[in-house]
């Protein structure tokens, strides 16, 4: 009972439906998490915290440690935070499990893009979208002659070249911080 509880927390804390500040009952069994340490799967990881017995790992290393952690008898974690390039290998290597009975039982107020398959099967829950944009001044990039570009080199070359013509003090930027790197 106490472990269906905790999963409606936390499918309500991804669904980003809002989560009461206190737990309707407290949970017994214990549950951890393993996933990337940003403030997304803080936010989640607080609101489960809520019901107690509740213990999260987020670390920037964590697509490292799932493989090992999930194949250990017992796992080290319940639950994880995966991404399209963290989930391939725990799937290849079948340490994580379908979700399709738990979704069925406990997710009516998924939405059905939310519902991540894998050869026809749940293999995890969308929690948020990680969208982002490149953007250029057409402007600029017609003042000096520069064909807009198509790679990253060609990206590049051109903020050397703006910043060779001092047209503006930044020629590239990106909303970046410390943890959210461009790899």
């Amino acid at each position: 009972m106490m472990l269906r509880k905790m999963l409606l927390a936390g499918a309500f804390a991804l669904t980003g439906v809002a989560a009461s500040a206190e737990c309707s009952e407290q949970n017994d069994t214990p549950i951890s998490l393993l996933a990337a340490g940003f403030e997304a799967w803080k936010a989640v990881a607080d609101e489960m915290a809520e019901c107690g017995n509740f213990s999260a790992e987020l670390d920037q290393e964590f697509r490292t440690k799932q493989p090992a952690a999930f194949a250990a008898n017992p796992p080290l974690y319940q639950l994880g935070g995966v991404s399209n390039g963290t989930i391939t290998p725990l799937v290849n290597e079948g340490t994580i499990r379908p979700l399709d009975d738990l979704v069925a039982k406990y997710g009516q107020d998924l939405s059905p893009n939310q519902l991540i398959r894998i050869d026809g099967k749940i293999m995890a829950i969308a929690m948020m979208v990680n969208t982002q944009h490149l953007q250029y001044r057409a402007d600029i990039l017609k003042d000096l002659g520069i064909a807009v570009p198509t790679t990253w080199d060609e990206v590049l070359a051109a903020a050397e070249k703006i910043k060779e013509a001092g047209v503006v003090d930044y020629p590239l930027g990106a909303t970046m911080k410390s943890g959210w790197d461009l790899g």
